[in-house]
């Protein structure tokens, strides 16, 4: 195995070779928002349009207009660090998962909390749900992936997966199966709904972050080695069909913009990187120095419209104009 040092090294010399090449596509820095006291971690879809929620290491969500210089709304504060929030919009509900195992829910009509579940012994890193099964799903610092009834949160099953964190889930877009991103570098696939699991080692280190491509069945990885990797199914396991030394440290978040056509990342380098899904080609990198982003960690990424939404442990968000 090469030591992760080394690894490393390779992805900066190979990354700045990439990022050397001139920008393919004109992505403009609208506004950077602060109002967090602490990192964010988490950024989700608001009800409606132009809104994000976000929390963090300050236990507050909030709610951002993107296009108003309104300060944050805080819609509730926990005990803890805020790692995940998940949106269920049929239920206006929000779902966060806290250091300590907890789940809050948040009614989003009344502002209010309905419940907390003690779900997990460790933090939760990410939260995801199926509308067609009914379904939620929890990753856990305790290595376990937990399945839950929408209805009433009641459990329905719990694996344990590794031995580190289980970090991030993705819903396949017909819902059909969801991919586990799991501390010991493996991707889980469970099929939806009877829960049956197949597994592949997708990195050397840490498998951090998953998605679906929504369009072209890919499923995308992204690990602490600072690779991207893209895989397709082929009979009962999954082929890699293309490996790109993205950032030069961890990659944490990925998300698609809404027709497919391009997916950003983010990373522990600093930097959100823009690229072609197809064929996973460098279209810009939004760093510092050249677009005023992120002076620390970027821990999260989201799309909304043709607004790109970062995050990261500068406290602030970003929000990008990429001219779709």
């Amino acid at each position: 195995m090469i030591h992760r040092d080394v690894l490393w090294q390779a992805c900066m010399k190979l990354g700045k070779g990439m990022d050397s090449k001139p920008n393919k596509i004109t992505v403009t820095k609208v506004a950077t928002r602060t109002g967090h006291e602490a990192p964010v971690y988490a950024l989700e879809h608001g009800m409606n349009p132009g809104v994000v929620l976000s929390g963090g290491g300050d236990r507050i969500i909030s709610r951002w207009d993107l296009f108003s210089d309104h300060p944050p709304v805080g819609l509730v504060q926990t005990q803890s660090t805020i790692y995940s929030i998940r949106l269920i919009a049929s239920r206006k509900i929000l779902l966060a998962g806290v250091a300590g195992g907890l789940m809050h829910v948040l009614n989003l009509e009344t502002s209010k909390e309905e419940r907390a579940l003690q779900i997990h012994q460790q933090g939760i890193f990410d939260i995801a749900f199926s509308e067609k099964h009914q379904l939620v799903f929890t990753a856990s610092g305790e290595g376990v992936l937990s399945v839950w009834k929408l209805e009433d949160f009641s459990p329905v099953r719990s694996f344990l997966l590794c031995t580190g964190k289980v970090r991030a889930i993705a819903v396949h877009p017909n819902e059909s199966e969801i991919a586990v991103a799991c501390g010991d570098g493996t991707v889980c696939v469970f099929t939806l709904p009877s829960l049956e699991m197949s597994s592949f080692s997708a990195h050397e280190l840490s498998c951090n972050t998953v998605a679906w491509h929504p369009v072209s069945n890919r499923l995308v990885t992204g690990g602490r080695d600072a690779y991207i990797h893209v895989w397709e199914k082929e009979g009962p396991g999954y082929n890699r069909v293309l490996s790109v030394p993205a950032h030069n440290y961890a990659v944490y978040s990925f998300a698609f913009s809404a027709d497919g056509s391009k997916m950003a990342s983010a990373s522990r380098d600093k930097t959100v990187k823009i690229w072609d899904a197809g064929t996973m080609d460098i279209l810009v990198r939004l760093d510092l120095e050249k677009f005023e982003g992120h002076k620390n960690s970027v821990n999260k990424v989201l799309w909304t419209g043709k607004f790109l939404v970062s995050a990261g442990d500068d406290r602030s968000l970003k929000v990008w104009d990429t001219g779709e």
